[in-house]
């Protein structure tokens, strides 16, 4: 028979697998709204003002 303290840890691995197929399952199922549409120019163009060139910044 099971003690207790395996009965917990059986219970507790078996919500954390559930967790995390479920929030698989969000992450596939939800539109991601961190990709940005923009135009390569616009990339370009904030990311040189985000990240100088290296000889800029040394």
């Amino acid at each position: 028979m099971m003690d207790m303290s395996a009965i917990i840890d059986a219970g507790l691995a078996l919500g954390g697998a559930m967790a995390v197929v479920l929030m698989g399952m969000a992450m596939v199922s939800s539109d991601s709204t961190t990709v940005s549409m923009s135009s390569d120019e616009n990339r370009r163009q904030s990311d040189d003002t985000q990240y100088p060139p290296l000889q800029a910044a040394a």
